[in-house]
């Protein structure tokens, strides 16, 4: 939940998953943090409750106070403490050096316990100081913080438990106004902290922690709190942050929460019966990784929680986690690049039963960014790929299994989402962007979605949206209720796309085509024989010259291999067939040349014809004239019959003419 909503909490167990690294882990995501080295051999000084300040230190002359072995101390020197209770504000006055560190330590296997017996402020204390290990002292009843370490390097607390601070909290790491530098490069290993206000509280100016082990539990606000001090001051943000293998349980808000964190590492972790969400990353936090972890039985007290919250944040993956038990499983709010993959989202239907109307697996949503009653800070951009979704929500819930709202942009590809308890599998509103499909959809119910207005069917909302066009309807076949893996029969099988995951849930590799859901089966798609088509040539007359040219042959060939079947050889070549049928005239006009046909020209050979003039008298008659067409007087382009035709032509129409013309009248004599 966001900070300026308050919470409460409750219960116990444990968790550890072992995964491999995926292809969208980056080396940025981890933080660096300076490994001390072994301390060189230096003084050793003796503290137990029989002893005496003003002896020499030593184990058979001892001090009576720790704080008086920790005045002694310099860099290098150890201070073992006998077994007792010690009522004593500690305070280290020196520091160590790298390598050398002053080493506070319980004697052998003796238990050491530092009482603040609600007289002091703190039991540990130290302020701008290096170098330091505290390792199996137990410190109780502050009344402030049991151990305070606050613009201090390279400090190590370990093999301790913190019980039941009066005040702030168990653990406070700071960088108070009263420092000087950063606090830089803290372990806290194995550390158990139970009671007070906060179990382990990171404020503000500190660069590189590493949380290992542990277990913090029943405190009054959060389990571990990482507050980088305020939005606006980013060059203050706490950065480089790890938590590897702690528990966080029955706290009375949130067991982890950040607040203005770049960079930071959650990993097999296992938060548990808080009363609010089991981890909240928000407000500006950057550059996170949660990875193998276990979120479950939270929200005890609190509505709108969940087993992982996203709020606010910037640059975020969430992989191979479980989220159950929760009122929601995994919500993301107003933030941006939040990428998640392979996760668990099961039987999220428990938490506060007043809220039990708001329950789902998955809930996205980011209201307008100017919105002022409730402003996010960023649009909401979300992908979830190859997850369960799985008997969420409660047959009273107005929500569903999947709930996205409002503004943003979400992905979900190859997710099962099944056995919804609500009376919608996915759930919409708002004005966001939807990109789905290669998902399973299955309830022994029939499907139903709320689109945006109203309740339709998955075909309905498949037309209708344009999402999902190759997700699927069927029972996924899960192993049992409680494994998710998928028989050997389960249509998830080989159905889901490559969005370019490796591994599953388990590190297993994803082989031939990815199975929808967290984990991939054995079964992988015989492979296919793919026939390859053989180079094929065709020539072709350009055809697009203009009269009194002709057109080149061309030759268009189509390529070996340009073409593919895993039908047949005869299929990849009918492909390369039609290629050439297709396109050889038009790539013959588009490459061919034009060339003006030669011309032959024939011409007519000499004719002559005779006639009679015939328009001469009556009692005359005409001399005979000889009409001659020369050589050469007609052409033709077509062939010399033709010019000697139009030859002979003239012959016939004109030598009548020219025998009336040219020719004489002589008159007949008539017989005496």
């Amino acid at each position: 939940m966001k900070l300026k909503i308050l919470v409460g909490g409750l219960i116990f167990l444990v968790f550890a998953i072992n995964c491999k690294e995926s292809v969208f882990e980056s080396e940025s995501l981890t933080p660096r943090t300076q490994k001390l080295k072994s301390a060189a051999i230096g003084t050793t000084y003796y503290v137990a409750k029989t002893g005496n300040d003003a002896n020499a230190g030593t184990l058979l002359s001892p001090y009576l106070t720790i704080q008086k072995g920790v005045n002694s101390a310099a860099a290098g020197d150890t201070v073992f403490v006998k077994g007792g209770t010690y009522n004593e504000y500690v305070t280290f006055n020196a520091s160590g050096t790298v390598g050398n560190p002053i080493v506070l330590k319980n004697y052998g296997s003796d238990g050491v316990t530092v009482d603040g017996a609600s007289t002091n402020i703190y039991c540990i204390y130290a302020t701008n100081k290096a170098n330091l290990v505290v390792d199996g002292i137990n410190v109780l009843n502050s009344t402030n913080y049991n151990i305070l370490m606050s613009g201090c390097a390279n400090v190590t607390l370990k093999n301790l438990k913190s019980t039941l601070s009066l005040g702030s909290g168990a653990i406070n790491i700071d960088m108070e106004a009263s420092t000087t530098s950063w606090g830089t490069n803290i372990t806290l290993q194995d550390v158990t902290t139970y009671g007070g206000a906060i179990g382990a509280y990171f404020k503000s100016q500190i660069n590189g922690v590493s949380i290992v082990r542990g277990h913090y539990t029943y405190a009054s606000l959060d389990g571990i709190n990482i507050v980088g001090g305020t939005i606006a001051d980013s060059a203050n943000y706490v950065r480089n942050f790890v938590i590897d293998g702690s528990e966080t349980s029955y706290n009375s808000r949130q067991g982890i929460i950040t607040w203005c964190v770049k960079n930071g590492v959650f990993k097999n972790f296992w938060s548990h019966h808080n009363a609010a969400t089991g981890i909240q990353i928000e407000n500006y936090s950057s550059n996170i990784l949660l990875e193998d972890f276990l979120c479950e039985d939270n929200s005890q007290v609190f509505t709108f929680e969940s087993g992982v919250w996203v709020d606010d944040s910037d640059g975020v993956i969430v992989r191979r986690g479980i989220m159950r038990n929760n009122q929601t499983g995994f919500r993301v709010s107003g933030s941006r690049n939040v990428l998640a993959y392979n996760l668990l989202i099961y039987s999220n239907q428990d938490g506060n039963a007043a809220g039990m109307i708001n329950a789902s697996g998955v809930n996205f949503y980011s209201f307008p960014l100017n919105d002022p009653s409730y402003p996010s800070l960023y649009q909401c951009n979300v992908q979830l790929y190859n997850s369960v979704i799985d008997h969420n929500s409660i047959s009273s819930s107005q929500r569903g299994s999947v709930v996205l709202q409002g503004e943003g942009t979400y992905t979900l590809k190859n997710c099962i989402i099944s056995n919804d308890q609500s009376p919608y599998d996915i759930y919409r509103t708002g004005t966001h962007t939807l990109i789905s499909d290669n998902n399973l959809f299955y309830n022994t119910r029939a499907l139903s979605i709320y689109n945006l207005n109203g309740a339709v069917s998955l075909s309905s909302y498949k037309s209708g949206s344009g999402q999902d066009a190759h997700s699927i309807n069927g029972d996924p076949l899960f192993v049992s209720t409680a494994n998710f893996q998928l028989q050997s029969l389960s249509p998830a099988i080989n159905n889901g796309t490559n969005i370019g995951l490796t591994s599953d849930f388990l590190g297993n590799p994803i082989i031939s085509l990815p199975d929808i859901g967290a984990y991939e089966s054995a079964i992988a798609v015989p492979p296919l024989t793919t026939y390859y088509n053989k180079l094929v040539t065709a020539t072709t007359t350009k055809n697009d010259c203009g009269t009194g040219y002709t057109g080149s042959t061309v030759t268009y060939s189509v390529a070996a291999n340009k073409y593919s079947s895993t039908v047949s050889q005869a299929d990849a070549d009918a492909k390369a067939a039609a290629d050439l049928s297709a396109n050889k005239q038009t790539y013959a006009n588009a490459n061919g040349t034009c060339t003006q046909i030669p011309v032959t020209v024939f011409y007519n050979i000499k004719m002559s014809a005779t006639a009679t003039k015939n328009n001469c008298g009556t009692g005359y008659t005409g001399s005979t004239v000889t009409y001659t067409v020369a050589a050469g007087k007609y052409s033709s382009t077509i062939s010399q019959t033709d010019a000697n035709a139009k030859a002979s032509a003239d012959l016939t129409v004109n030598k009548q003419t020219y025998a009336n013309t040219y020719g004489t009248c002589t008159l007949i004599k008539k017989k005496r």
